[in-house]
């Protein structure tokens, strides 16, 4: 397929077709993309060949690797038309809306496969006639609190991720990194939040990922739900390094604006000692010379 310009008629359309900055090869590769999408989705989902409990772990990782190609052959192309590559431009978002970019997709993968997961479960394991059932085995025994925990939990992360997102994208633009950081407000209130999300993410996801749990088994649900976590995690410490690092600048400033007023009352000081040193000699020189005068007054006399 690489060398199809060499060995088919149509030489002179395939070097056209694929040439640098070619947007029939970008449409080619958006439409690789959407498909694998559509594919993984489809095929990797409950009800999919290659779904929770079937088995098929080959088929299933090779159409996530197909969808990551894709991915990166998007990139690639983007990179070579010169444009800014997806690393680069989730880098240049301010603040840490990189890592609530990636909380808000995951958090989202999380919503859409447990919905997927609630709904169609049942309807997977009737299509399967083995004795005993892999997907009732999985999927019967899980309590509904469990669901509904799960179901909440996610619900409520995708809106919130998705607010910090279009905070910063309606942010405005500043040169200098001082005047691009948060309000302390701001700053506080994403704190809280990241650490409330920790607390309810990690007990989660220990729950659902060991046996008896609804994303114990290897699929989409299991992936997704340790990648949220981490993301949240990782944004988290992102946080706590800011927050100590924004009161070591805090610090710093107070101790210049201390250094600086030590030094101004220093120098008034000092002048002060200096007037009061030149008001005593020009006292003596006045006295010296007095005494002077007279002493040649009483002379003349």
């Amino acid at each position: 397929f690489a060398h199809c310009d060499r060995i088919t008629p149509l030489k002179s359309v395939w070097i056209k077709a694929f040439r640098p900055k070619s947007m029939f090869e970008f449409a080619f590769i958006v439409y690789l993309l959407l498909w694998w999408i559509s594919a993984a989705w489809v095929q990797t989902g409950v009800r999919g060949i290659c779904g929770d409990g079937k088995g098929q772990f080959n088929l299933y990782f090779s159409t996530w690797a197909c969808c990551a190609t894709s991915v990166w052959l998007l990139e690639r192309w983007l990179v070579a038309y010169g444009l800014s590559s997806m690393k680069a431009f989730l880098a240049s978002w301010p603040n840490r809306a990189p890592g609530w970019i990636a909380i808000f997709f995951l958090s989202l993968s999380v919503l859409l496969c447990v919905v997927d997961l609630f709904l169609n479960w049942d309807n997977a394991a009737n299509d399967i006639d083995a004795d005993p059932n892999p997907i009732l085995a999985l999927f019967e025994g899980i309590p509904e609190s469990q669901w509904q925990w799960y179901l909440f939990l996610a619900a409520v992360t995708t809106p919130v991720a998705a607010g910090f997102v279009v905070v910063e994208l309606f942010r405005e633009n500043k040169t200098s990194q001082e005047q691009d950081s948060k309000r302390k407000w701001e700053n506080i209130l994403e704190g809280a939040i990241l650490a409330i999300f920790v607390l309810a993410w990690i007990p989660t996801v220990i729950v659902v990922t060991t046996p008896g749990g609804l994303a114990s088994g290897v699929g989409n649900t299991y992936f997704f739900t340790w990648a949220a976590t981490a993301f949240i995690m990782e944004t988290f410490v992102w946080w706590i390094h800011d927050w100590r690092k924004s009161i070591h600048a805090m610090l710093r400033k107070q101790e210049e604006e201390y250094r600086k007023i030590q030094e101004e009352v220093l120098a008034k000081t000092l002048a002060e000692e200096q007037a009061t040193e030149k008001q005593s000699r020009t006292r003596v020189v006045s006295e010296t010379s007095s005494a002077r005068s007279h002493s040649i007054m009483a002379g003349s006399y």
